[in-house]
């Protein structure tokens, strides 16, 4: 017969429960300065955009100059449109970053709005680019 045990504490597998962290979409930045992509801009860059969330949102460029290539990854797989400057780029995103819309610079507004559905989590990066 084996002994009993007294005054034992159950070891917990997990800490206590806590609010289960945001699965956002991977950065656009790690593809677009990955050399073997297909989407590769260069090593390093400067984006006047980088912002991650959900649903439809609205962010405040600084001062730019030319044209601004924005880039978005969605999860799950989603339809955005990026209003800015009098124009849009829409297409579809996904985890994996497949394209890309570059928006010339125009009016004096930098409001930028992303659509996209309620649900879905996204990631978006705007680059600024040359005249």
């Amino acid at each position: 017969m084996l002994p009993a045990l007294t005054g034992c504490t159950p070891i917990l597998e997990a800490g206590p429960s806590s609010a289960p962290s945001a699965d956002y979409p991977p950065n656009p930045i790690d593809t677009i300065t990955d050399p073997s992509s297909g989407l590769f801009v260069d090593f390093t860059i400067d984006p006047v955009l980088d912002e991650a969330g959900s649903g439809p949102a609205t962010f405040e460029l600084p001062e730019v100059d030319g044209k601004v290539a924005f880039y978005v990854t969605c999860s799950p797989t989603a339809e955005y449109r990026i209003d800015v400057f009098d124009s849009f780029v829409s297409g579809d995103c996904g985890d994996v970053l497949a394209a890309f819309g570059m928006v010339p610079v125009s009016g004096e507004s930098r409001t930028v709005r992303l659509s996209v559905s309620d649900g879905a989590m996204f990631h978006i990066v705007g680059i600024e680019q040359g005249e």
